[in-house]
């Protein structure tokens, strides 16, 4: 490389790489696709010319970074379609500003030449800045390698557009130098091209007007203003410096450019250069702890790395940025001062300090890939004269992993092509990051992204690869990501030790990970899912492991080779550690993880639960445990696997029933594995077997500690259980037994201590605090983490006194002896803070007499010794006084910290009140008024006494029934103040004592009291006009979107284009209103927007006078007022301006103003123009407020009768307009005016209701759907996507003009309008204006029933009242039609009427349902049709019951079976478009049950078959399926084929209607055999996610449905003839039902004939001719043995008379038996009922016998069981020698006999034989007892029957030797 100009080569070089990097960016994998494919060309045929000019200054044009070599190499490469530009290109046309039809956010929409806005002083400019630069730099770009004009014009028309901003309207605001310096480079980059390249029509040619305008309005303006300063902070030095050294090259301003090189190298003149953002103090040689002051080895490290690795990515991707445009320059530096130098020894940019750029690269990726990291605490705050104000102390963790913001893989050209330097070994972690690295479109937490969009630039930098490149084509260009929910692992992970690896198997890719018992570990990179959710992991096991992951360990399972998805929950974020730790030859290999998990895939979940599970057992019993798991899915079917089992252990494989008896004591782990065949789930169980039942339970309680304090309700279930445990410690089975161990234990583990600690010995408070003003981020406050911490947005208070909030709740207080904190990097922030305790959220005592101070080190601030010991429900910690911060010297205003710890104890306080909660029924989003009533409802845990309670200061009446549940009211009088409603609650306990006053609520529950005589109704009484339209700015207009403030709604908010946007509300000539109380809710997302909001009034709109104070401390949900005493001026204006200097967006959810009003009457009734539409069955109308001193009165109404001159209502029998006019009464004078004349709807009897259009008529669209690519929905599909609630999907027809929508309500079937609503499509409401509903009867002749609509507004309904339709009559058809250019596009209609229709019209046809749910819907349709023939009968509610019967109808497709489908069986047209799968395996993805994956074929027209082979054709009876995610409209259109020659098909379905991403059934209308099947799609690359053949077979559930029905059939009451011939039916049907091959001729056949049967069944006839006579009961109790024991017959006997029909025997007032009789009137009937297993007790019976004539009863019979119980056993022994050895004998002589014989030694089980039962004969057993050392041995023998036990008397057994 000696005697090369290395610039001039990386000019060339960086010439090829623009092209390639701007197509790939955007283009979901599936588009890229599709593009690749399509094959357009991408030169225009015109060759844009560049001429390359060397300045008087030396500056090379064009020259900001793209030079003319490096532009012309770019399109060379990218017209040849040379790798790596190619793929690069694709991604950069897939950005939105790469499109010819770009939209210039700066443009004037009145004159498109000029610009929307001139003046530049907010981030609404900078935003539009941001964008339009992007588009002129893409533009500028796609013009010079196409040659398509229209990129040159859209690019030269926004650079034109902002050379025309006011340079005296360029003012500071809050960091514009960050925001600015990439637009600015991007739209200098975007003209130099412009400026130097030829033009083929003149008016898009660069003048000399156009650089003067551009340099004078633009560049110089914005790099004054904003950017040029060497002192900002770190990276934001580089930022501001990329636009202005861009901004100076275009000047030709050789000093400036001088100095910002040098400003880039060293920065020499920086004030402070511990964050001086140059390369040598950015990327520092570090050789000094800064924080001991001891010398530490050179090494380059990068100092904003200390801070977060977003920063730490971007420091480096502007250094490359920067660097671009030195080398197009040319520009070398001295190797230590960093100046531009001409020197032999100059140095480049990157070659500067020894290539230290790229040192730092390397630096950055080995923390970034997850490498452990050196550190050396470095001074990021030094002052001019050397002082250390503050040091970064460690490595930072904040977005470490992340590939977003890291684009400077320019760097590995540059050396590698270049340099002419091996990468790999002189910076091994960047190379493999750079091996790593993330496609130029990406995913990012299931977001497609596209970096060449990268608001943080450096996505362009593949511009730059040099054409030495080409040598590596596409080797080294990343792997795209086809699917937004699959994590390809291997694709991006770091092996972190030499245990793990990438192993290809065909044409799958996956990580290996070979298991130890340490752990190997790797590291999953940049996966952006930052919340907690469910993952699936793809794996495949040949053992059992665990896996430590997301901060849970997982059991793995043995796979047995097999892959399968087992899933894991937790936040993943940038990086994700993944250790596996098992035995040596285990291995793990993981494919992929599903982030979309959840929604695909239904895990086993065991009902045991997610954790291990703890098993406690003893000796001598068998354990059974119930380890079955439930699915979501309703047809999968769960298998369970035992793995590592102990012996003799086994597991039902079906249901999960678990069984097995230890051998031996000890512990013994194994894993039970539950799997539907996707996903499994594992869990580890670990059984403690005891030697006998009291071991077993010490075992079961080990955890408890008897020392600890515990929550009391967790201690007194634990000790309920621990005491019924012991109580039943001899008495319990074995079974009882060990079921009481487990919820022992299950008691220990919920043991809740009452004060948790962290492992530093402060409260683990965050997981039990009841409310905190750190929101969910209070976990971080307390996790011993010095990387989380609370957003300083949460703090409460106003600056200076800005503070945070713990509130332990109303059960528990805390008392500490020490605080501690820790800060972040920003010490100012925590600063000067002290602790206060309270214990009533208002009245607080300082409990640290000290203060925080200025320092990242960790510190703790002691407790005042008096109040050590106090306890308090409430701590506050609160900013005293802001100090300024360590870089400038600002008070920034901030309370932010990483920890704040509480080192004391948490009680509990015997809170006896379990419940309170506050309301009022007159309360409208938690607001009430004075007049209103609060309500206080109170529950005690107890019977509490004498309760007090005061409500907003007033005293409360109270009330009980019971000493439990209380309630507590008052009425708000006018002197109460305004406000968060506040109360008291005290009480005396049940034992006398005073319980804790509570003053919250317990379920958060809140009330806001204003004064209501006060309120002003904005909406009614002035106008609100926004600075600017709703945000993105195709929404509500200026004058529309304020009144979202004044709503009434907290759920709509305003939101502007403007950060810095305002609200005019103008109550109007002749008007004006003294404030006395302002009432404001924050927009729920972002509270802290509504912070610094000023509300002004003004008489002139020109001079404001500020009402009120900013507004500080705004929280979500909250109300805030500002009360008549807070007002700064009480003077009467009449407007009123709500005005915000900070970025708020105009984000404010509610306004309400009180005052005093003041207008003439005539003014006021002008205002009242609306009534509120009265509820059905109102009794008066509700007159509208008008303002303190003025009445309202109904003056008139028309017509007459139905609102009286009071008000009153006298409901209409239908909906009714009336027309009502209002007098509005002065009352100071007694003026009066009338209103005009206001239509109000009068609801009738009879109400109209909201059309089931979807289930009540069919709807036609005039065209079909409009696709960009494939086939769209049919005319007679796309209309229901206007009734399918879901506001995202819309209409949109082929055909503009004229097009429309029918909706037809079926023969005699009508609706008369009252109302309909239609919801426009988004960004599209224009398209509703002109649109009318029209009315016919034959669907030929039209009649208007509405006026063409005006005025659709974006996101809102445009409804149309019955006081808007033209046409009051009823109409068959309903029509939607425009006659403008409106292609069909709306997405949502509602229509409401008075509906007639036809029933029998509605009635389902049977096509497509099996036979017997259409047998019982016919059913339910006579049943239907009689009610619907009552009187009276409620056509509505005959309507509801119509279209409820529809869901007993199955479809057909529900019970063909699936053909069963192998990967041999497939083939697909051709190898998958990225020539990954072979054919075979891309038609496999079609069939193999998983929906992530998806055929993809070469070409448009592409297939999937399926041959079932010779001999196996099949009828195809049904198909299900699912589209292939992100590519859902490639399945319209796809037909379903048949072949029996693999050539020629039938087309036996043509798929279409598919928009949602869900499994669809397909019934198919088909009865040929075929044996090739095939999915085929004519151009949708024959993508689908799943699809499954399922075979025609007969119906047979209406036999099935009848067999079941004939079994239940009592035959008693029928002739034998009858029922001879229908069991022979039965059995006949049965034989058919269960004939494989019946056809379904057969089937029908034998259902009709068993219905013929059944329905052929004749009575018997009777003989009886009146009631039962009596009958008498009768019992052999102790007959049989002379025990009364519990066995015996009771006998009912009727001796002569009229016979029953049915016997019912009672037992004690029970029913026990229940028996059907013949009649043989008058014989005698006898019926004996035999009892068994009886305990000792007296038994009652009675008896009834029945015929049709009536019931007799019997008289009572009384049975005495008095020897149930087994007789007394007696125990003998023959240890006549005291050896100890010995037989033990059990004898029962006579009496009642046992079923089990058990033997206690010393009150210990030690033996157990079952007994035969032969009562009453004897019974004995022996047990032999052997190895019992001397001692006294106490035994005791136990009989056993249904009825209980009876024990021997105990027998003492003495050994001697």
């Amino acid at each position: 490389m000696q005697g090369i100009d290395l610039s001039k080569v990386w000019m060339r070089l960086m010439a090829v790489i623009l092209t390639v990097s701007m197509v790939t960016a955007f283009i979901p994998q599936g588009l890229a696709a599709a593009a690749e494919h399509s094959g357009e060309a991408i030169s225009s045929g015109y060759t844009v010319q560049i001429q390359e000019s060397i300045s008087s200054n030396g500056f090379t044009h064009p020259g900001v970074g793209l030079t003319k070599q490096t532009l012309e190499n770019l399109r060379t490469q990218v017209l040849a379609q040379k790798e790596p530009w190619y793929s690069y290109y694709k991604g950069m046309i897939a950005s939105a500003q790469a499109s010819k039809t770009v939209s210039i956010k700066n443009q004037s929409p009145t004159d498109p030449a000029k610009p929307a806005a001139s003046n530049f002083n907010s981030q609404g400019i900078q935003s539009r800045f941001i964008s339009d630069a992007l588009l002129a730099y893409t533009q500028s770009i796609m013009y010079f390698i196409t040659g398509d004009v229209t990129y040159r014009a859209n690019a030269m028309q926004a650079i034109r557009i902002w050379s025309q901003m006011d340079p005296s309207q360029y003012v500071y605001y809050n960091d514009a130098h960050i925001h600015t310096g990439i637009p600015l480079n991007r739209m200098v980059t975007a003209a130099e091209i412009l400026r130097y390249t030829s033009s083929p029509a003149q008016e898009w040619e660069w003048t000399e007007q156009d650089t003067a305008n551009f340099s004078n309005n633009l560049i110089n303006p914005v790099i004054e203003s904003f950017q040029h300063s060497n002192n900002y902070f770190m990276n934001q030095h580089t930022y501001p410096l990329m636009g202005a050294m861009a901004g100076y090259i275009f000047t030709d301003n050789k000093d400036r450019y001088n100095e910002a090189v040098e400003w880039f190298t060293v920065n020499k003149t920086a004030n402070d250069q511990g964050f001086n953002g140059s390369i040598s103090r950015m990327f520092r040689m570090v050789d000094t702890n800064d924080l001991t002051g001891e010398p530490v080895t050179p090494h380059v490290q990068h100092m904003e790395m200390g801070r977060d690795q977003a920063h730490g990515g971007g420091d480096l991707t502007n250094a490359a940025i920067i660097s671009r445009m030195l080398l197009a320059q040319g520009t070398k530096v001295d190797p230590v001062e960093g100046t531009v130098s001409d020197e032999a020894d100059a140095a480049g940019p990157f070659e500067f300090l020894d290539d230290r750029i790229l040192a730092t690269a390397n630096y950055f990726w080995q923390f970034m890939l997850g490498y452990d990291t050196p550190w050396t605490p470095a001074a990021y705050a030094i002052s001019p004269d050397g002082t250390i104000r503050d040091t970064y102390t460690h490595l930072a963790s904040g977005y470490r992993g992340r590939f977003n913001t890291a684009n400077f893989w320019d760097l590995y050209y540059y050396y590698t092509y270049v340099k002419g330097v091996n990468v790999a070994e002189k910076a091994p972690y960047y190379y493999e990051a750079f091996t790593k690295r993330t496609p130029l479109t990406f995913y990012y937490g299931g977001s497609l992204n596209n970096n060449w969009d990268n608001v943080d630039g450096g996505g362009d930098f593949w511009l730059y690869i040099p054409k030495e490149a080409e040598s590596e084509g596409a080797a080294y260009l990343p792997k795209p990501q086809t699917s937004a929910s699959l994590l390809e692992v291997e694709d991006r992970y770091t092996r972190l030790d030499n245990h793990s690896e990438t192993v290809q198997e065909g044409d799958i890719s996956f990580v290996r990970m070979n298991a130890t018992e340490a752990g190997t570990k790797i590291a999953y990179l940049s996966s952006g899912y930052a919340a907690s959710q469910t993952f699936g992991l793809k794996i495949r096991t040949n053992g059992t492991a665990a896996l430590d992951m997301l901060g849970s360990l997982w059991t793995l399972p043995d796979t047995k080779g097999q892959w399968i998805y087992i899933t894991i929950k937790g936040a993943m974020g940038d990086l994700a550690y993944l250790t596996v730790r098992g035995a040596a030859g285990t291995t793990v290999d993981i494919d992929h993880m599903n982030a979309q998990a959840a929604a695909q895939l239904t895990p086993p979940v065991f009902k045991t639960g997610l954790s291990d599970m703890n098993v406690f057992t003893y000796l001598g019993t068998a354990l059974s445990l119930d380890l079955s798991a439930e699915d979501a899915s309703g047809t999968d079917v769960i298998t369970y696997e035992l793995q590592n089992q102990p012996d003799g252990s086994e597991i039902d494989k079906d249901t999960g029933a678990f069984a097995w008896q230890p051998s031996q004591a000890g512990i013994s782990s194994f894993v039970v594995t539950a799997s539907d065949g996707v996903t499994v789930t594992a869990k580890k169980i670990r059984v403690v077997t005891a030697e006998d039942r009291e071991s077993a339970v010490e075992a079961a309680i080990a955890p408890y500690d008897p020392n600890n304090v515990y929550v009391s309700a967790s201690l007194a279930e634990y000790k309920a259980v621990h005491d019924k445990t012991m109580s039943v410690m001899e008495s319990a089975s074995n079974e009882e037994f060990n079921q009481q161990l487990a919820e022992l234990r299950q008691a220990v583990e919920v043991l809740e201590l009452t004060t948790p600690l962290r492992a530093d010995g402060s409260i683990h408070y965050s997981d039990s605090v009841f409310w905190s003003s750190w929101g969910s981020d209070v976990t971080k406050m307390d996790d011993l983490s010095y990387d989380t911490g609370g957003y300083y947005g949460l703090a409460l208070g106003t600056a200076p006194h800005l503070y945070h909030i713990l509130d332990f709740g109303p059960d528990y207080k805390v008392s500490a002896a020490k605080f501690g904190f820790q800060s972040n990097i920003f010490t100012d922030r925590l600063a000067n803070s002290t602790v206060y305790g309270s214990n009533n959220g208002e009245s607080w005592t300082r409990l640290t007499p000290g203060v925080t101070r200025m320092t990242q080190e960790f510190q703790t601030l002691d407790v005042d010794a008096a109040y050590q010991n106090e306890k308090y429900r409430f701590i506050k910690l609160e900013m005293i006084q802001p100090l300024p911060d360590v870089l400038y010297g600002v008070v920034r205003n901030f309370l932010e910290l990483t920890e704040f710890r509480i080192y004391g104890t948490r009680y509990e306080i015997g809170n006896k009140l379990e419940a309170v909660t506050m309301s009022s029924a007159q309360s409208v989003n938690g607001k009430i008024s004075t007049g209103d009533t609060v309500k206080l409802n109170i529950k005690a845990r107890e019977a509490i006494q004498n309760v007090k309670v005061r409500i907003q200061g007033q005293e409360a009446v109270v009330s009980t029934a019971d000493h439990l549940t209380w309630t507590a009211e008052a009425m708000m009088n006018a002197g109460a103040p305004t406000g968060p409603v506040k109360f008291t609650v005290d009480y005396l306990k049940s034992d006398g004592t005073n319980g804790d006053t509570a003053f919250s609520t317990t379920d958060s529950s809140t009330l806001f009291l204003v004064d209501g005589t006060t309120y002003l109704d904005v909406s009614k009484l002035a106008k609100v006009t926004a600075s600017d339209p709703q945000w993105p700015g195709n929404g509500l207009t200026a004058d529309q979107v304020g009144y979202l403030l004044f709503d009434g709604d907290p759920n709509t908010y305003g939101d502007l284009t403007n950060s810095t946007g305002t609200y005019t509300v103008d109550f109007g000539e002749g008007t004006s209103v003294e404030l006395n109380e302002i009432v404001l809710m924050p927009r729920a997302s972002h509270p802290a927007r509504m912070n610094g909001l000023l509300i002004q009034g003004s008489n002139d709109q020109v001079n404001w006078t500020n009402l009120t104070k900013a507004v500080a401390s705004s929280q979500a949900n909250k109300w805030l007022d500002i009360s008549s005493n807070q007002l700064l001026d009480h003077q009467a204006y009449r407007y009123f301006r709500l005005y915000n200097s900070t970025a708020w967006s105009g984000n404010l959810s509610e306004v309400e103003l009180h005052g005093r009003y003041t207008a003439s009457a005539e003014i006021v009734a002008s205002k009242i123009t609306s009534l509120a539409v009265p509820a059905k069955g109102a009794a008066s109308l509700a007159l509208p407020k008008v303002p303190m001193g003025y009445s309202i009165s109904v003056a008139s109404t028309a017509p007459e009768g139905i609102i009286g001159a009071d008000g009153a209502i006298t409901q209409p029998a239908m909906d009714t307009i009336v027309s009502v006019v209002l007098t509005v009464t002065r009352d100071a004078d007694g003026s009066s005016a009338n209103t005009g004349a206001i239509k109000v709807i009068v609801p009738g009897k009879s109400a109209p209701i909201k059309l089931n259009v979807a289930g009540l008529a069919t709807v036609i669209a005039s065209d079909n759907q409009y696709v960009k690519t494939g086939s769209g929905l049919t005319k007679e599909q796309v209309g229901y996507l206007l009734f399918d609630g879901n506001i995202a999907t819309y209409g949109d027809l082929i055909t503009g003009p004229g097009s429309y929508y029918t909706i037809d309500l079926g023969t005699n079937s009508s609706i008369s309008l009252t109302q309909i609503k239609l919801f426009p499509r988004a960004t599209l409401a224009n398209k509703l204006n002109g649109l009318v509903v029209q009315g016919s009867n034959d669907n030929g002749s039209w009649t208007n029933l509405t006026n063409p609509i005006s005025g659709a507004l974006s996101n809102t309904w445009t409804d149309l009242r019955l006081d808007k339709m033209v046409d009051h009559h009823a109409y068959r058809y309903l029509r939607l039609y425009n006659g403008e250019s409106w292609n069909g596009n709306v997405a949502e209609v509602e229509i409401y009427g008075y509906y007639d229709y036809d029933l029998e019209s509605k009635i389902v046809s049977p096509d497509g349902y099996t036979q017997a749910s259409y047998y019982k819907y016919m059913i339910e349709m006579d049943r239907i049709k009689a009610a619907s023939n009552q009187s009276g009968a409620d056509k509505m509610d005959i309507l509801d019951r119509l279209l409820a019967a529809r869901n007993l109808l199955v479809s057909l497709a529900d019970i063909y079976p699936k053909i069963p489908v192998t990967s041999e069986m497939t083939l697909a047209s051709s190898v998958s478009w990225d020539g990954t799968a072979d054919a075979v395996t891309n038609g496999w993805r079609a069939f193999d049950g998983d929906t992530a994956t998806s055929p993809d074929t070469k070409t448009a027209s592409g297939w999937a078959r399926v041959d079932l082979g010779a001999g196996n054709d099949k009828v195809i009876g049904s198909i299900r399926f699912i589209p292939r995610n992100g590519n859902i409209p490639r399945i319209n259109g796809a037909q379903i084929q048949g072949s029996n020659d693999g050539t020629n098909y039938d087309t036996l379905f043509t798929i279409n209607g598919i928009s949602d991403l869900k499994w669809y059934s397909q019934v198919m209308n088909s009865s040929q055999t075929y044996r090739y099947l095939r999915y085929f799609t004519p151009s949708g690359y024959a993508n689908i996610g799943d699809i499954e053949f399922r075979e025609k077979i007969a119906d047979r559930t209406l036999l099935e449905l009848f067999i079941e029905e004939a079994k239940a059939v009592d035959v008693d009451p029928y002739t034998a003839d009858s029922v001879r011939a229908f069991q022979s039916a039965l059995t006949a049907a049965q034989e058919r039902l269960n004939k494989p091959a019946a056809t379904q001729e057969e089937i029908d056949s034998a259902a009709s004939e068993l219905r013929q049967a059944q329905s052929d069944l004749d009575k018997q006839p009777v003989l009886a001719n009146g009631a039962p006579a009596k009958a008498v009961l009768s019992d052999n109790n102790g007959y049989d043995t002379g025990l009364k024991d519990g066995s015996y017959t009771v006998t009912m006997n009727l001796w002569w008379g009229n016979n029953g029909t049915e016997f019912k025997l009672y037992e004690n007032g029970e029913l026990i038996k229940k028996q059907r009789l013949t009649d043989n009137s008058p014989e005698a009937q006898i019926f004996k009922t035999e009892m068994t297993g009886k305990a000792n007790g007296t038994y009652t019976y009675t008896c009834e016998l029945t015929n049709s004539f009536g019931t007799t009863a019997c008289d009572p019979l009384a049975v005495t069981v008095s020897d149930a119980l087994p007789g007394k056993p007696v125990l003998s022994n023959d240890n006549w020698d005291g050896d100890g050895s010995y037989k033990l004998t059990m004898n029962l002589w006579w009496g009642t006999n046992a079923t089990e014989y058990r033997l206690y030694e010393n009150g210990q089980l030690k033996d157990t034989q079952a007994l035969a039962d032969g009562t009453p004969n004897a019974q004995s057993a022996i047990t032999n007892i052997s190895g019992r050392e001397p001692g006294h041995y106490e035994y005791e023998a136990i009989l056993v029957n249904a009825a209980g036990e009876t024990k021997s008397e105990k027998m003492t057994v003495t050994v001697k030797s």
